[in-house]
């Protein structure tokens, strides 16, 4: 597994979480990812297969949601005192026509509710279970935020 850029973390996460950083106000996440779109680029250091439908994650005040691939799902974020947990995380129950798209989504989404820190790097974002980076997602960003 090849190490991730150096690059500022910006927050952490409670131990059952996902990413993000500390509540202000009704926000999370800091502004500038509010509204953005990532699709998923890495699993644990390796691409997804470019033949499955892609993954998705989009990020809102204080919830994520997106494609696992085959389904559609959605959490909440709860954030204080620089920490944040993926709380509520729900997704649609389509059984899809290939076992690699149900394996992949299986993945991506028991790696989502694992994640305790996150490093944002311009056009990439990195979902990590520990500060160790041992496992992660990493993203590229597919859109720019919405205006409001």
């Amino acid at each position: 597994m090849r190490a991730l850029p150096a690059a500022l973390v910006v927050g952490a996460l409670l131990p059952n979480g996902s990413l993000a950083q500390q509540r202000s106000g009704d926000a999370v996440l800091p502004a500038a990812l509010v509204g953005t779109t990532w699709q998923l680029a890495e699993l644990d250091g390796r691409p997804p297969d470019p033949d499955l439908p892609p993954v998705e994650l989009r990020i809102g005040p204080a919830r994520i949601e997106g494609s696992a691939g085959c389904n559609w799902y959605t959490a909440w974020l709860e954030g204080h005192a620089g920490a944040v947990a993926v709380s509520h995380l729900a997704a649609t129950g389509r059984d899809c026509l290939h076992p690699r798209i149900m394996d992949l989504e299986a993945r991506y989404l028991a790696e989502l509710e694992r994640f305790t820190a996150y490093r944002w790097m311009g056009d990439a974002l990195a979902l990590m279970a520990d500060e160790k980076e041992n496992t992660w997602l990493l993203f590229t960003r597919q859109g720019r935020p919405r205006s409001s």
